[in-house]
């Protein structure tokens, strides 16, 4: 829903884009579509400028990061804001733990919850939250 999302206006200079599955503003459907339509496959580059941000269950950032690397977008432009269970708040409990793009794990507790795609190994991330 519209009203749930940052103003645009908070971003001056930004060519801000959104996506609402009600089409109350931006583009009607998910973001994953909106990022087809607007980054073709041709696209080239390492991510041609851009900066993404995205929120979300971890199915629909696994599938945004899918498309990101089919369109040729470098994961390093985009920022995704991690949904894990967070127990203690402090990293002792490890209930929050992502895997590390290259081995080991960034605790969203302390290392997020937002961090840059490239940070997360996407093959062995679990989503705790929606099955």
């Amino acid at each position: 829903m519209s009203a749930q999302l940052l103003p645009a206006d908070r971003l001056p200079g930004a060519d801000v884009r959104t996506a609402t599955d009600d089409g109350s503003r931006g583009h009607r459907g998910s973001v994953v579509d909106l990022i087809s339509s607007h980054f073709p496959p041709t696209f080239t580059g390492e991510g041609g400028g851009i900066d993404l941000f995205a929120c979300g269950p971890t199915p629909m950032l696994q599938a945004l990061i899918d498309t990101a690397r089919r369109q040729g977008i470098s994961l390093p432009s985009i920022q995704v804001a991690l949904e894990t269970p967070m127990g203690c708040g402090v990293g002792t409990c490890l209930g929050c733990a992502a895997p590390r793009r290259g081995g080991g794990y960034l605790l969203t507790c302390q290392d997020g919850p937002c961090v840059r795609a490239d940070r997360i190994d996407w093959d062995r991330m679990q989503d705790q939250f929606h099955g």
